[in-house]
């Protein structure tokens, strides 16, 4: 999907409105994740699709008011607005789905409260960003949140503590982030997780609270990882060096 912000994949679309629910992650009763059919959705809903990308604010400035979060239905984009710092009040949209904030390069942080009024919040596309941690109000999501995108997130060296609670968790992508290590019990509620991507990182094993992703079905590593969980079935890895 062409825009002012860039270009949108099909791909990059349909593991979004997996995330909204409006793709299945099952099909024909079978427990699997299976991005051609998922395509083939996505363009028949790609025509639904609601076009957020009128937003006007100083380029590269702080952004200060709560005018810019005006909803355009569920969908709200601030990709590749050059934002620097979001405004300390958080934004009021009770009933959007979907924000994208990816490709902001200078954007470091997120206010600690900013998603306390977000609570239909599904999808989080956060990547190309050059954040160092999520704000911790992320856990008020911990029923709603289905997907997480943090790809080329260059400055995010520490997996975020407030992840553990998010038990609605679909898909979670870092690839190609500089985390290390995952905490012990970061998985530890992840119960409806079925994507994880975290092939091009620096993490070498991984932590046995991944037990607790018993629906998990793809999992993307670099080819070097030890130590995974016997209950995760070798069929379900993708290593990508």
């Amino acid at each position: 999907m062409p825009t002012s912000q860039g270009c949108v994949s099909e791909q990059e679309l349909s593991r979004c409105y997996m995330g909204e629910g409006l793709v299945p992650l099952t099909a024909d009763g079978k427990e699997d994740i299976d991005i051609g059919r998922a395509l083939a959705i996505t363009k028949a809903l790609l025509m639904e699709i609601v076009n957020c990308e009128n937003f006007e604010f100083d380029y590269g400035a702080t952004v200060e008011t709560n005018e810019i979060y005006v909803q355009m239905d569920r969908w709200i984009s601030l990709a590749m607005k050059n934002i620097e710092t979001l405004a300390p009040t958080p934004p009021n949209c009770p009933v959007a789905t979907t924000l994208f904030l990816y490709g902001n390069l200078e954007m470091k942080s997120i206010p600690d409260d900013f998603f306390e009024h977000m609570n239909h919040l599904k999808v989080l596309h956060l990547s190309c960003t050059t954040l160092i941690s999520l704000s911790s109000s992320i856990s008020h999501l911990h029923n709603r949140l289905r997907f997480i995108k943090l790809q080329n997130c260059l400055s995010l060296e520490t997996f975020p503590h407030s992840f553990k609670y998010l038990e609605s968790l679909q898909l979670l992508d870092l690839h190609n982030t500089p985390l290390s290590r995952v905490p012990d019990d970061s998985f530890d509620h992840m119960y409806s997780l079925r994507l994880l991507d975290l092939s091009h990182t620096k993490i070498c094993s991984l932590s046995s609270s991944i037990c607790n992703c018993c629906k998990l079905k793809q999992l993307f590593l670099k080819a070097q990882i030890t130590a995974i969980a016997s209950s995760i079935a070798p069929s379900h890895i993708i290593y990508r060096p």
